[in-house]
C-alpha cells in the first residue's frame, strides 16, 4: 500500500488544496508572512505522512504522523491569527474551524 491509498493522506491533501485557494485573496504584503508560514505547515502536513509510510516500522510512522498533527495544528492557528488580523486576509479554511 502506498501512502497515496491512505484516506488520511487523501483528506490532508484536500486541505492542502483548500488553504492554497484561501489565502490567494491575502494581502501581498503578507506572502512572505503568515500567509507562506500558512501554506508551508499545510504541505508538511501529508508530507510527513508520505515521509513516514516510507519508513519501514510502525514506530518509525507513528513518530510522522505526531509530526503531521503538529503541523496541522500549527496550520489552524495561522488560520486564527489571519482571521483576527482585519487585513482582509480570511481563509475560510472550514476544515480548520472548530464546529
Amino acid at each position: 500500500m502506498s501512502f497515496r491509498d491512505l484516506r488520511v493522506w487523501q483528506e490532508v491533501m484536500k486541505l492542502t488544496a483548500e488553504v492554497y485557494r484561501g489565502t490567494v485573496h491575502c494581502p501581498r504584503h503578507e506572502l512572505y508572512g503568515l500567509t507562506s508560514q500558512m501554506r508551508r505547515a499545510a504541505v508538511s502536513v501529508p508530507s510527513n505522512i508520505a515521509e513516514g509510510k516510507g519508513h519501514h516500522s510502525d514506530k518509525e510512522f507513528s513518530h510522522f504522523l505526531f509530526h503531521a498533527r503538529g503541523s496541522l495544528l500549527i496550520t489552524g492557528n495561522y488560520n486564527t491569527c489571519l482571521g483576527k488580523m482585519g487585513n482582509g486576509c480570511q481563509p475560510r479554511v472550514k476544515a480548520l474551524v472548530a464546529p
